[in-house]
């Protein structure tokens, strides 16, 4: 099955410790509207088929022969694993477009646009958007300066677009979050898993990871308050994404996924 974009996320994988396994749920309801919006999508948390053994990443792609693969950098505990996987992708890969997004993605797109040429695009802060309409410039051509939020290069010069899209009620009203079929491995991600520490090759489960069904979904964009310690506070909201203010998600577009969240277990 053929399919325009993959999206892959990486946690951190470390001697004694395998952690950053959330996937940030915005990938979800990024999938199901690239999807409707005539973008086969689809996404695998890549951590967790490492660490349950199933199919591997090279192997997926070989199957799904997506155009772009599209990597989660959303805690700055996965840079790591996420350059390294970008490079090795790129280096299987040559003619598949690579691209970032996420809070750390975001924040350091320039640095990390300068330093890792294997990574083309970088989209900083809200993406629904921006990947659309990068999406349509590669199938049916037209200006990369159109893209809002676009890091990219030109002539191999690092571009940050001028033009910016924030994701107002509207467009938030219209995301469905829920879409938990469009996750290869959506089992395992259900099953709640964060960290896992590793010894003796016996994967052992932190309290916080106890595998019990759970599901996330995302009721706003934003945050009121200015927490020094948190990256998506106001302050770093504005300097990420421009966004100014917290929005929340209408309750008839909450209510309309009602019924289908009763089928994520």
């Amino acid at each position: 099955m053929k399919i325009f974009a993959l999206f892959i996320h990486q946690g951190r994988h470390e001697k004694d410790i395998v952690d950053t396994l959330l996937m940030p749920v915005g990938i979800i309801a990024l999938a199901d509207f690239l999807t409707k919006k005539g973008f086969k999508t689809l996404i695998v948390n890549n951590s967790l088929n490492i660490l349950k053994k199933k199919e591997k990443l090279e192997k997926l792609i070989k199957d799904l022969d997506p155009e772009f693969l599209c990597l989660s950098l959303h805690w700055h505990f996965q840079i790591k694993e996420t350059v390294e996987i970008a490079k090795n992708l790129k280096r299987a890969y040559p003619f598949k477009k690579i691209a970032l997004g996420g809070f750390t993605a975001s924040y350091f797109a320039r640095e990390i646009m300068e330093e890792i040429p294997e990574i083309d695009y970088i989209i900083r802060g809200d993406a629904e958007i921006p990947l659309f309409k990068l999406f349509s410039y590669h199938k049916n051509g037209g200006k990369l300066s159109e893209i809002p939020n676009l890091f990219c290069r030109v002539n191999g010069k690092v571009i940050e677009g001028s033009k910016k899209f924030t994701a107002n009620r509207k467009i938030l009203d219209s995301l469905d979050y829920s879409n938990y079929n469009l996750i290869i491995n959506k089992k395992d991600i259900l099953q709640g898993s964060w960290r896992c520490i590793i010894r003796k090759d016996e994967h052992i489960w932190d309290d916080d990871s106890a595998l019990k069904p759970r599901a996330y979904y995302t009721l706003a964009r934003g945050c009121s308050y200015n927490c020094s310690f948190c990256g998506g506070s106001r302050m770093a909201q504005i300097k990420i994404s421009g966004r100014k203010a917290f929005i929340a998600k209408s309750y008839e577009s909450v209510k309309r996924h009602k019924g289908y969240l009763k089928t994520w277990y």
